[in-house]
């Protein structure tokens, strides 16, 4: 998740029985320092929903399930190529804090204890394909 506090993200905020926030927040933070809320300061809202929904449908493996541009969330699975594991994918774009847009996203493994980092690789990679995008529509 982009959101330190996991408390943002729709549909997938809850933990696993027997996970403790604390302890997963910090486990994150340690192994996934880079992993940020996506900021796109010359973007308005409205238009920076439409770039990250054109880039969720455009990701390889990715399904989008449902998307509300009226709250900004947008819902999709996302299918490994190898094993066929099926993730959930949950985007919130909302209004930035100095204006623009911010862009936060979870992916979750819905089965296992470890996606060795295929979860922050798949934010890493739909970052740098949204942060690309929003250059061309700026």
């Amino acid at each position: 998740t982009t959101d330190r506090s996991i408390g943002f993200t729709p549909g997938i905020t809850e933990l696993r029985p027997g996970e403790d926030r604390a302890a997963a927040l910090e486990q994150q933070a340690e192994t996934y320092p880079d992993i940020a809320p996506l900021e796109l300061p010359l973007l308005a809202r409205a238009a920076a929903f439409q770039v990250a929904l054109r880039v969720a449908d455009g990701m390889p493996g990715w399904a989008v399930t449902a998307s509300d541009p009226k709250w900004g969330r947008i819902y999709a699975t996302a299918e490994s190529p190898i094993f066929h594991f099926v993730d959930d994918v949950s985007i919130l774009v909302e209004h930035g804090p100095l204006g623009g847009s911010l862009v936060q996203m979870r992916s979750r493994s819905r089965i296992g204890q470890s996606d060795l980092g295929a979860n922050a690789e798949r934010i890493r990679a739909y970052q740098a394909a949204v942060r690309e995008a929003a250059r061309g529509s700026g």
